[in-house]
């Protein structure tokens, strides 16, 4: 959603269009093009405590965070199965960023 920074003091952003996933094997193959994004400097986000700003809007515009909404609300609807193995799949390589859903 684009910000007016005359008034709000915050930079312009770009409307992301986030993909909506409908299925498991869409999300698993999310999974897996997010883990491969992320597993560039995992290491040294880590041990540097820095705030992982770009790793957080690719988890975002991944349609990960909605694959667990129920299909009458248009979602994927995931069984527990496919969840925990997009769970495992972005662990496996950036734990922080593994944990953000927990919330959701």
């Amino acid at each position: 959603m684009p910000t007016d920074t005359a008034s709000s003091g915050v930079t312009a952003t770009t409307a992301v269009r986030i993909p909506v996933l409908t299925s498991g094997a869409e999300a698993i193959r999310a999974a897996r093009n997010l883990a491969a994004f992320l597993a560039d400097g995992a290491i040294e986000r880590d041990r540097s405590g820095a705030l992982p700003v770009r790793e957080l809007a690719a988890l975002d515009a991944s349609g990960l965070l909605a694959i667990t909404v129920p299909r009458q609300h248009q979602g994927a609807e995931v069984p527990a199965t496919v969840l925990a193995e997009v769970i495992r799949t972005v662990a496996a390589v950036d734990p922080a960023i593994a944990q953000v859903p927990q919330g959701h």
